[in-house]
């Protein structure tokens, strides 16, 4: 897990930082050369600025990511403009312009690619927010795999794990702590989104110890849920461990609570995991094929901000 957090911090970090700074101090032989040098950079931080998990290191820095980039293409180019657009043929160094080109549709690519996941591919299936204490951020969701690691997955394909942000939008009071109670959305209530049946009430696993994962009860704690007049079923998972206020065969509402989050099951850290499928037996974590969610006519992705304190959900 230590390689992953470095991972993302050298990527939404220091290499747009690294982008910004070489792209403020490069001095090209012509504009053309420039042009290419700033369509990797824009390239590189509009990805970031899409696909990264700015619940780590503050929802707001990705705004500012923006601006930065703003000002330092603004400046470049006005430095620029009395510089000629071609140098000529012999003046061109090929081998780092091609490299800069192909960079540049690499990223444009990923953006297009990730930009596809931000729609729904069919007609969602509505339903109420499931939680109601604050701001939550959606660290996995869309219909793509670059922003959502759960669509190659047949049944979770439209999944979402939501965390919770703090004013300074992270989502715990550390980088990664041990401790569960440093987790924002550790213990906040889990309410019903629909009206519906319980399919199944699963309690007892206990709550790990980041980064423990039990593997062989990948749900963890949790609820599942057949909406009324439907064929398919809504999973809630990782909750946490005696507080699970539901059994099988009960009658639920929208708004009712169903548990608490929690971090049981093959789960890296406190969060809660949503997804919709069809009914195929009765394999209710990983059965059926994935049916997209909408809350509120919303489709959430990754970066999407839900605050029910003021009743709105932000793309």
């Amino acid at each position: 897990m230590r390689f992953n957090i470095v991972m993302l911090l050298f990527a939404q970090l220091v290499m747009p930082v690294g982008f910004l700074a070489n792209l403020a101090q490069t001095r090209t032989e012509s504009q053309f050369e420039l042009l290419l040098y700033t369509l990797v950079v824009v390239s590189y931080v509009v990805f970031i600025f899409i696909t990264g998990r700015w619940d780590w290191f503050g929802y707001t820095l990705r705004f500012i990511l923006l601006i930065f980039l703003c000002i330092v293409v603004f400046t470049t180019w006005n430095n620029a403009s009395e510089q000629q657009w071609w140098s000529g043929i012999g003046q061109v160094n090929w081998v780092e312009n091609v490299a800069r080109l192909a960079l540049f549709l690499t990223f444009a690519g990923l953006v297009g690619k990730a930009s596809r996941g931000f729609r729904s591919p069919g007609n969602p299936i509505d339903v109420s927010f499931p939680l109601d204490n604050g701001t939550y951020y959606v660290a996995h969701g869309g219909s793509d795999a670059v922003i959502n690691y759960h669509y190659t997955h047949t049944a979770q394909r439209f999944a979402l794990d939501i965390v919770k942000l703090n004013k300074f939008g992270i989502r715990a009071s550390a980088i990664y702590p041990k401790s569960l109670e440093r987790y924002f959305i550790f213990n906040e209530p889990v309410l019903s989104p629909v009206e519906g049946r319980v399919l199944r009430s699963v309690d007892g696993l206990p709550d790990l110890t980041p980064p423990e994962r039990d593997a062989n009860a990948p749900a963890g704690n949790h609820v599942v849920i057949q909406p009324m007049g439907t064929e398919v079923y809504i999973l809630l998972a990782h909750l946490k461990m005696g507080s699970v206020a539901v059994r099988e065969g009960d009658h639920v509402h929208p708004g009712q609570i169903l548990g608490r989050i929690g971090n049981s099951g093959n789960t890296t850290e406190p969060h809660l995991h949503i997804h919709c499928a069809t009914i195929d037996g009765n394999d209710f974590t990983g059965g059926g094929t994935g049916i997209p969610l909408s809350f509120g006519g919303k489709f959430l992705k990754r970066n999407s901000i839900v605050s029910t304190r003021l009743d709105r959900t932000l793309p």
